[in-house]
């Protein structure tokens, strides 16, 4: 694949034929643990021959990193912005969807020790929006990078 891939683009797997769409086009973590060993500080190593890709199974929700060659580019998709309560499906297709949260979501975790109770310190990501959608006879909500949703 020679083209460059941006977030939301539809790409096919040419391995399986599946659809999926771009949520992350690098460079991702390939390998390497993010962690401390001894007095060093050991990075995650980085790739810009993978893109991160999401896709629908049926209505499972399936994420993996693909190398860009295994990966045929089908289309972009023009950037859409989300508000809650509208339907939508992933850019690759899959299950409708509805909005239900859109705006800041925090990943700071609160932590329990001696009697007390902490907040770690998070990040907050302002570019996830998040659905939900019916999948066997249960409701699963999932977050989605914004971008990679469009109108149904």
């Amino acid at each position: 694949m020679s083209e460059a891939l941006k977030l939301g683009d539809v790409v096919r797997y040419t391995l399986t034929n599946q659809l999926m769409t771009v949520i992350n086009a690098g460079p991702v973590p390939v390998g390497g643990a993010l962690g401390v060993t001894g007095r060093m500080a050991a990075p995650q190593t980085m790739s810009n021959d993978y893109v991160e890709c999401k896709w629908f199974e049926k209505t499972e929700l399936k994420r993996n990193k693909i190398k860009k060659t295994d990966l045929q580019f089908v289309k972009s998709t023009e950037f859409y912005n989300p508000r809650e309560g509208e339907p939508v499906e992933l850019a690759s297709g899959g299950p409708r969807m509805v909005v239900d949260r859109c705006g800041p979501k925090d990943f700071s975790v609160a932590v329990a020790f001696g009697g007390n109770i902490a907040r770690t310190n998070g990040s907050t990501r302002h570019d996830l929006v998040g659905c939900r959608w019916v999948s066997g006879k249960k409701e699963v909500r999932g977050e989605f990078e914004i971008g990679t949703v469009k109108p149904i």
